[in-house]
């Protein structure tokens, strides 16, 4: 019964393989697609994705034998070139881990950042797909890396702490050390400020970009925080928490001017929300389906006067 199970089991390995490396391989992006789906990207098991910053190609993190992190080109759904060297840069502290974590693209797309089991984050050149450099140091598994809005300063963050590098040197700025597990994180679009967040917890910490310092902490939550966001002028941040509920706050003095609530309450509450480009939006949308649109500036000064 052993041998039949080991037999069968290389049999399945033997037909990925053979599909994988021959023209099946591209002909698989389109079997069975869903309604509306233009193809399907990506072999194996997805850790991360990327847009670049012209939305022209995807970069994905994958657990393939082939390459860990594949360029695709969205127009045609096919994949251009892999980042050659990456297998014999990072390394698998695991049998079973995986390779990359997590990736990010630069505001300016020429470079892609990824971060490995090995708790190393690598730059590389999108138009060669050289490696660049390497940054060591970050002192746990790197769950999420991102390029702050200006493209100076990169920020890693795993289970407990988070890190800040200079994008373009490569040198360590600060270590911001948390006591609890952190959940998400959020840059200001001014890129003066950075939100954290740990896991299950009612508070919001702000820390200074540029010295790296803890500036505040929001608290007197009634529930533990989902997610942060920034209106683009920086001056007003939303919260999202698992109340149901969305928040307005004003970021210089962390002063709570509005919460928003959908119609359903916490039962159909908000999941996720977004501002316009222009600030004066803020869509949040909800469980039941719906998405609604609150107009920022309306809603702020209704607040004021129900107060006076």
């Amino acid at each position: 019964m052993l041998k039949k199970r080991l037999f069968l089991t290389c049999m399945r390995l033997c037909v990925s393989v053979l599909l994988t490396e021959s023209g099946f391989a591209e002909a698989y992006t389109q079997w069975q697609l869903p309604e509306g789906v233009f193809a399907r990207l990506g072999k194996g098991w997805v850790t991360d994705f990327d847009f670049s910053p012209d939305g022209s190609h995807l970069a994905v993190a994958s657990s393939s034998r082939f390459s860990s992190v594949r360029f695709w080109d969205v127009r045609t759904g096919k994949h251009t070139q892999p980042l050659k060297t990456y297998k014999s840069v990072h390394t698998s502290t695991y049998a079973m881990s995986l390779l990359v974590s997590c990736l990010a693209f630069s505001p300016d797309g020429k470079t892609l950042v990824t971060a490995g089991d090995d708790r190393s984050i690598r730059f590389w050149d999108t138009q060669t797909s050289r490696h660049t450099q390497t940054l060591t140091g970050h002192t746990d598994y790197v769950c999420r890396v991102a390029f702050s809005p200006d493209g100076k300063t990169l920020l890693c963050y795993g289970a407990a702490s988070l890190s800040l590098w200079d994008a373009k040197t490569g040198s360590l700025k600060h270590v911001l050390e948390h006591l609890s597990k952190i959940h998400s994180v959020a840059f200001s679009p001014d890129c003066k400020t950075i939100t954290t967040q740990a896991m299950g917890d009612t508070s919001v910490h702000f820390w200074d970009v540029r010295t790296g310092e803890h500036i505040r902490t929001l608290t007197g939550h009634t529930d533990a925080f989902h997610s942060v966001i920034f209106s683009p002028d920086s001056k007003i941040f939303a919260t999202q928490s698992r109340d149901g509920k969305a928040r307005l706050w004003d970021t210089q003095t962390v002063k709570h001017r509005r919460t928003v609530t959908p119609d359903g309450g916490v039962f159909f509450g908000v999941i996720s929300m977004a501002f316009s480009p222009d600030g004066k939006i803020l869509a949040t949308a909800s469980e039941d389906g719906t998405v609604l649109l609150w107009d920022v500036p309306r809603t702020l000064v209704i607040y004021e006067h129900s107060e006076k």
